[in-house]
């Protein structure tokens, strides 16, 4: 069985006071994990790559200057590094929605106007039948 960890309001209080007062970790002794290392070293490794190096011979050197990485997370970190961050897609997809080829894109409700003006409003209103 589980038990919860539970911890006085006043001693997070005194966590919170204790993290404040923290210093800035110099950059040369902040660790990383491997995704983010590759996405420092894009530049680098995409300049590798044009000069004909693989995958595998690029994780070999990553391995021997401490980065022990294989060539298929490479390959993925690498393509992760180079995609657009979510906040980027997210206002392309909106603004490439709001136009089609230069067209100003309808809005609902120019559209459901329309269908009532030209009789398709997309259903027919029948009245009941008596019989199931």
């Amino acid at each position: 069985m589980t038990r919860v960890q539970k911890i006085t309001l006043k001693a997070v209080e005194a966590i919170a006071e204790k993290l404040k007062t923290l210093p800035e970790q110099k950059p040369e002794e902040r660790q990383i994990g491997k995704q983010e290392a590759i996405a420092v070293l894009k530049n680098e490794i995409e300049a590798v790559r044009r000069r004909g190096y693989s995958f595998e011979q690029i994780a070999e050197y990553l391995k021997g200057g401490g980065l022990d990485i294989g060539s298929a997370a490479l390959k993925s970190y690498l393509a992760r590094a180079k995609a657009p961050s979510k906040a980027n897609k997210l206002a392309s997809k909106t603004k490439s929605k709001a136009t089609t080829l230069g067209k100003p894109r309808r809005t609902p409700e120019k559209t459901l106007e329309a269908r009532m003006e030209t009789g398709h409003g997309g259903f027919d209103v029948k009245s009941d039948r008596n019989e199931i």
